[in-house]
């Protein structure tokens, strides 16, 4: 009679160690984006926010209680959108590790009219850390377990990705105190701006539960 065997898998937070690393995101925005180039469609935005994981997973043989093996993998939870327009329409559809969700039609609130004209700006822009001071001495302060943001601007022939972390982007603590001194440069980039615009479509899309699951 064969021995039963158990898989066991378990996350830890990032700071974990780990071996092997897997990422469905990059294969999920090309072949996306590819689809939509192939229905000559131009003007295509993406958002994207990735959190690193440490994924532990154990095979135990139950009749004997015993590990056989052990192993360790960093996964991507990331959770992404992806904005284009075709035939004078705008499109949202959202995508995330597990899951893929059907694509919805939105009102047009001048996105790619946006990105176009400020593209030049954008290019040279960055998020500056979370600084505040304490004393008389400035310190920047990260965020524990920490997720990546990235911006993917497309054009006809390249693509240009910023990416940041939204605490960078926050104006204090919720108590009031360690005020980011970077708050107000940061909130004029218009690469936020655009990213805040973008942010409250999606918002407004998660209220009205227009995203469904592509089963």
């Amino acid at each position: 009679m064969k021995n039963s065997i158990i898989i066991l898998t378990l996350f830890f937070s990032s700071l974990c160690l780990s071996q092997v690393k897997e990422d469905k995101l990059d294969s999920i925005l090309s072949t996306t984006t590819l689809n939509l180039k192939a229905k000559k469609v131009i003007d295509i935005f993406c958002i994207s926010q990735s959190c690193w994981e440490t994924v532990g997973r154990e095979i135990i043989d139950t009749k004997t209680d015993i590990v056989i093996k052990s192993e360790f993998f960093e996964l991507n939870n990331f959770t992404a959108y992806v904005f284009w327009k075709e035939n004078s329409k705008i499109y949202l559809q959202k995508f995330d590790y597990i899951n893929k969700f059907n694509p919805i039609e939105i009102d047009d609130f001048g996105l790619f009219e946006m990105i176009k004209k400020n593209s030049p700006k954008i290019k040279n822009e960055k998020v500056l850390e979370y600084e505040t001071r304490i004393g008389f001495k400035k310190v920047v302060i990260d965020q524990l377990p920490s997720c990546q943001s990235k911006l993917y601007f497309y054009n006809k022939k390249d693509l240009l990705i910023k990416e940041f972390n939204e605490h960078h982007l926050k104006t204090e603590y919720s108590d009031g105190s360690n005020k980011n001194l970077n708050y107000k440069s940061n909130s004029k980039l218009k690469m936020i701006e655009i990213f805040n615009v973008c942010d409250s479509k999606i918002e407004e899309a998660k209220e009205n539960k227009l995203f469904h699951k592509i089963e």
